[in-house]
């Protein structure tokens, strides 16, 4: 079975729950959409975590991002807009970390995902990226260290342009890629954001699909009972909550 979720937000509890339901097995994979870290208090923990299962497919986003950038370059106007964005609780625990630790944490992130532009899962095909597709990368999955210098700020649109600004109802990108026959997989926004509706009774949030695409971030990053992990199985489009 394949399954896809985005935005943990160092929800050590949310993770945990998940991977016990889900039970996976060898055959089993498990797409996570980016932003495993930050706000919460045990992004770190996950990413060592993810380290070890090899059904697991991390992809990059705009937090995972921020730590990359700010450790990589040391830039002082990253690293103001990290802490900014919840990025606190990550940046300590990440540099109380040994060195040989450290290069495995930018090393998962360097291998990581930008995109997978065409999985094929029982006849359906699926664009997932973080936060918004580019047409530029639709034959091949693209990884974080596969881009140059040159790419950057694609990679930096991917992780941050949001669908919603767009007003994805006539957003020509993400007509280009349903054209294709793939429907886009994304997280970074919380679904509710799409519609205000996208929620159940006690208001948590709920997986969002449009035509054109599916958003799971279901808000992992709002403190409180309100906060929920969103998982979806590609074979049958089950979802699961947690």
């Amino acid at each position: 079975m394949n399954y896809v979720c985005a935005d943990i937000h160092g929800r050590w509890d949310k993770y945990q729950a998940m991977l016990e339901d889900l039970n996976l097995g060898e055959d089993d994979k498990l797409y996570i959409l980016g932003d495993v870290i930050d706000r919460g208090e045990d992004g770190i923990r996950i990413l060592q975590d993810i380290m070890g299962r090899e059904n697991i497919s991390l992809f990059i986003g705009n937090h995972e991002l921020f730590l990359y950038c700010c450790i990589q370059c040391g830039d002082e106007g990253w690293t103001e807009s990290w802490m900014s964005n919840g990025g606190r609780p990550t940046a300590q625990r990440f540099l109380a970390l040994e060195d040989r630790e450290q290069d495995a944490i930018l090393k998962l992130i360097a291998d990581s995902y930008v995109a997978i532009p065409d999985l094929c899962v029982e006849g359906k095909h699926y664009y997932l990226v973080h936060a918004y597709p580019n047409l530029r990368y639709t034959d091949r999955p693209v990884r974080v260290r596969d881009m140059g210098e040159d790419e950057l700020e694609l990679l930096y649109d991917m992780v941050w342009r949001r669908a919603s600004d767009e007003q994805w109802k006539g957003d020509r990108t993400l007509r280009a890629v349903w054209e294709m026959g793939r429907r886009v997989l994304i997280g970074h926004t919380i679904t509710t954001y799409f519609c205000s509706a996208s929620c159940d009774k006690s208001g948590r949030a709920r997986i969002f699909r449009d035509k054109y695409f599916t958003c799971l971030d279901c808000g992992c990053a709002i403190s409180g009972d309100r906060a929920c992990l969103g998982v979806l199985r590609l074979e049958d489009e089950k979802e699961f909550y947690y």
